[in-house]
């Protein structure tokens, strides 16, 4: 009995502890549903006042920022009186003579009127203490109120009036300009036309403002005309138009008429507008053709004779020359010299005008440069000896042979050595050399170069216009280096001069090379 009592002891026992432990898991979880639930709810309590925080701050930075703001708040009721105003918005009031709680001037209740029946802002400008204001009137979408934002745009109004002013003053300039200005739009359509344009075409504004500028150009010219349009939008830039040809326009009543242009251009937002700078020519080629004329006239007219005079002194001189002795003979051959440069001024004359004038031909042929300059070199070199010069050549043998015509450029090569040996001191250096620039087969370099005091500087800007000379001992008739330039322009090369005072002068001019059949 002692032992069942004992194991019923133990079995309650165990029992309890079994219990207990049951408890104690239970417990656990419970504590641990606890834990969860409250760690949410703090998290939950967090967020919330985090929310909570970003409300009241954005509350309070709502309710500062119209005082903060630089620029005039009001707020208005719907039958205009004014119930708030920030501190930006004391000169604004001060202009109208009323205060927060009275009522707005009539003309600007007029607009708080507008407002309300079309639901829509309304913008409009006042003047406060010589500023210009924008005033934009918003009312809330339950009307009970209305805002009114200033803003000051003075400066900004003061650009856009001189932006207007500016581009008045540039069409005031256009319309008034004494040559015909056209600007046309990306799209080929006349954009703006002067007055001297119109007359000169003979329309009005009404028939080409957004009309094709190919009205404006000769019958079997327009489609060449639309591809070079094309070429200059892909690479606008500042030139004469047509360079080299000779140009025609069309008026109103199909005839067409001489016209020289000269393109430039303006990006705008809404693309490029490209500008043609037109002149009307035909009243220049007349007088220019009745110049040419009388010029063809005068030196027929003086050639003659000339020629006659020279052939007669010379023949004189050789049949008298044993009889004749002291000042007669010397007088007799300064009349003989004096007839051949008369002759030879006035043959240089009718050649710079034929070149001018483009009837001179070409008789060109494929010749080696170092022939025709060693020609020209073996026929100065008695000049240079008289002075003591020493003349120098350097041209290669490996040189490509050169297509142009012979004796223009020997002229062009002895005018340019006649001048180096010229003006250059006793003593000094003619050189002539010819080169070729790897990167450029098309053409030859040569250059004539002198140790003489250089170019006087007045007259550097001038020097390949006609009868252009300077004060210096021995200078020509002023035509010797027209003739070089007309003449190499006209086998389409160029010339150039580099000179400095004291350190001579370099004539550089180009050929060009044969091209290989």
């Amino acid at each position: 009995m002692g032992q069942d009592l004992k194991d019923r002891q133990l079995d309650e026992s165990k029992n309890t502890d079994d219990n207990l432990e049951g408890l104690r898991h239970r417990a656990e979880d419970v504590f641990q549903d606890i834990e969860a639930h409250y760690r949410s709810i703090m998290t939950a309590m967090q967020e919330g006042i985090l929310v909570q925080e970003a409300i009241e701050d954005r509350m309070r930075s709502l309710t500062q920022f119209p005082g903060h703001n630089p620029n005039p708040v009001i707020q208005v009721t719907p039958d205009g009186i004014i119930r708030y105003a920030n501190m930006s918005s004391a000169a604004l009031l001060q202009s109208w003579s009323c205060s927060v709680n009275q009522a707005l001037p009539a003309n600007i209740n007029a607009y708080i009127l507008q407002v309300l029946e079309s639901g829509e802002n309304l913008e409009t400008e006042v003047q406060v203490d010589g500023r210009c204001l924008s005033l934009v009137i918003s009312p809330y979408s339950d009307k009970q109120h209305i805002n009114l934002y200033g803003l000051d745009v003075t400066d900004r109004k003061r650009a856009e009036n001189a932006c207007r002013e500016s581009e008045e003053n540039t069409r005031m300039l256009i319309e008034s300009a004494p040559i015909g200005i056209v600007i046309v739009d990306d799209h080929g359509q006349i954009y703006m036309i002067n007055k001297q344009a119109l007359r000169m075409f003979g329309y009005s504004h009404a028939d080409l403002l957004g009309a094709s500028i190919g009205q404006l150009v000769p019958d079997g010219f327009r489609d060449i005309h639309a591809q070079q349009c094309v070429d200059y939008r892909s690479d606008p830039h500042e030139r004469p138009m047509g360079a080299g040809m000779d140009l025609s326009a069309r008026r109103k009543n199909g005839s067409t008429f001489p016209v020289e242009i000269n393109l430039g251009f303006i990006p705008t937002n809404a693309g490029l507008l490209t500008m043609a700078f037109i002149v009307d020519v035909t009243q220049k080629q007349q007088i220019e053709s009745q110049r040419e004329n009388l010029m063809r006239m005068m030196v027929h007219d003086l050639r003659s004779p000339l020629s006659s005079m020279l052939t007669s002194l010379e023949y004189l001189r050789d049949i008298t020359g044993e009889v004749l002795l002291g000042d007669p003979q010397k007088l007799l051959d300064i009349a003989v010299n004096s007839a051949d440069k008369m002759l030879k001024l006035v043959n240089a004359i009718l050649d710079v005008n034929r070149l001018k004038s483009g009837s001179m031909p070409l008789v060109r042929n494929v010749v080696d440069l170092p022939d025709i300059a060693g020609e020209v070199l073996d026929e100065v070199a008695a000049l240079a000896i008289e002075k003591n010069l020493t003349l120098t050549m350097d041209m290669p043998s490996t040189l490509p042979p050169i297509d142009v015509d012979p004796s223009l450029i020997m002229r062009v090569i002895q005018n340019l050595m006649n001048n180096a040996i010229k003006f250059t001191p006793e003593g000094g250096i003619v050189h002539m050399k010819a080169w070729q620039y790897q990167d450029d087969s098309t053409c030859l370099y040569v250059s004539v170069q002198d140790t003489g005091p250089g170019i006087p500087e007045e007259i550097r800007g001038r020097l390949f216009e006609e009868f252009v000379t300077g004060l210096q001992t021995g200078r020509g008739s002023g035509l010797g280096l027209a003739f070089c330039k007309l003449a190499l322009e006209t086998h389409g090369q160029r010339i150039w001069v580099e000179t400095e005072d004291g350190q001579g002068t370099t004539f550089t001019f180009t050929l060009p090379v044969a091209v290989e059949e």
